[in-house]
This record gives C-alpha cells, structure tokens and sequence, in this order.
C-alpha cells in the first residue's frame, strides 16, 4: 500500500496554478505590446516539461499585463531557454536550483537577453512525502524564477 501511494505522488505532474504569478505586486500598467513566447528546451523528466513551463510563463504574462499574448502576427517574441535544472534523487530538505535564458526580440532583433538562476527549499515540514517535497521545490524555485523575469522586464 505504502508503495502504490509513493509511485503516485511521484506521477503527479507539477501543478501550474502553484508556479504562476499572480500576485498584485507584479501586475503593471497596461501594455499595447504583444508577444509570442516559446520554450526552447526541455527538461527530460516526466514531472516538468517545457510545454508546462511554457504554459506558466503565458498566464504570468498576461497576469502581468507586461505583455499581451498573440500567438502570430506580433511585434516581439520572448523565448525561456531552460538550461540548469538540479535537484537531489532523495534528502530531508529537498534543494532545487533552476537557471533559465530568457531573450526578448523585437522584430527579430534581441533587446534583452538574460540568464536568471533561482533555488528553493522544500523543508521536511512541508511534507512527509519525499516526492512531494521534491514537487514543492521545484513549483517554488518555476516561480521565483519567472518572478525575477517579470521583475526585470518590468524596467524595460
């Protein structure tokens, strides 16, 4: 029984409604700039993928009302290039590092080019479950990351 409920805590995909943005401090003024955004690499794990990522990273954009998005036909494009992802197979605390290269270019041409490294902790009080307080982290550590990302472009 104990090993049916660990395989599938394991199973279960991260949840973008924990890695979106969507607190007040990151919604801006309203934006007439569109964009498309794209994920360039993928991750090879079944709990997170580019698609997801990708996902998380369109709602917290238009959240942010930094950038509407139009997927043909716009201005500027802004791409997330995953490109560090560790996380230890097993521990008490479970430690998540994650570096994205985010670019955004406006008619084809590059106006910010970035990488952005964020790290969490899921502490062994958020869960029992080993699987789970390594989903924790890593939904923490997507969300830090598109913080900064926000955080940054909002200077632009």
């Amino acid at each position: 029984m104990t090993a049916v409920v660990l395989f599938v805590s394991c199973a279960a995909p991260l949840r973008i409604e924990k890695m979106r943005v969507n607190s007040n401090e990151f919604v801006f003024k309203t934006s007439t700039r569109t964009a498309t955004v794209t994920t360039k690499k993928d991750f090879r794990q079944k709990l997170f993928n580019a698609k997801d990522f990708n996902k998380t990273l369109i709602q917290s954009l238009e959240f942010s009302k930094l950038y509407s998005i139009n997927p043909s036909g716009d201005d500027y494009t802004i791409t997330a290039e995953l490109t560090h992802w560790f996380q230890p197979p097993f521990g008490l605390d479970f430690h998540t590092d994650l570096r994205v290269k985010y670019t955004i270019y406006f008619h084809g041409k590059s106006i910010y080019e970035k990488d952005l490294e964020s790290h969490s902790v899921a502490k062994f009080k958020e869960s029992l479950s080993g699987p789970k307080r390594s989903k924790i982290s890593m939904e923490k550590a997507v969300k830090q990351n598109i913080e900064m990302f926000l955080t940054d472009i909002s200077k632009l």
